[in-house]
């Protein structure tokens, strides 16, 4: 599974021109969750993500190109 990048909750789209295209540069598999937030680390050979599992996981490529998780923890619940 891959991870899919969705559009934050309110936020204003951002703006493009008709010629910008998004290039994939890599992919992060084998996250059961909705990812909820990422972030690049390391000149981007890590990521760190928290899921809708509350898992905080860090990311981090491996010479291969995969991406490879370490669980962090979880985050508490709040409100």
């Amino acid at each position: 599974m891959a991870a899919e990048i969705k559009p934050l909750r309110g936020a204003q789209p951002a703006k493009t021109t008709p010629t910008d295209k998004p290039v994939l540069v890599s992919k992060v598999e084998g996250i059961g969750d909705d990812i909820n937030a990422a972030t690049l680390i390391n000149g981007g050979t890590g990521v760190i993500s928290i899921s809708d599992d509350k898992s905080v996981r860090i990311w981090q490529q491996r010479d291969s190109g995969q991406y490879w998780p370490m669980p962090v923890g979880l985050l508490e619940e709040y409100e």
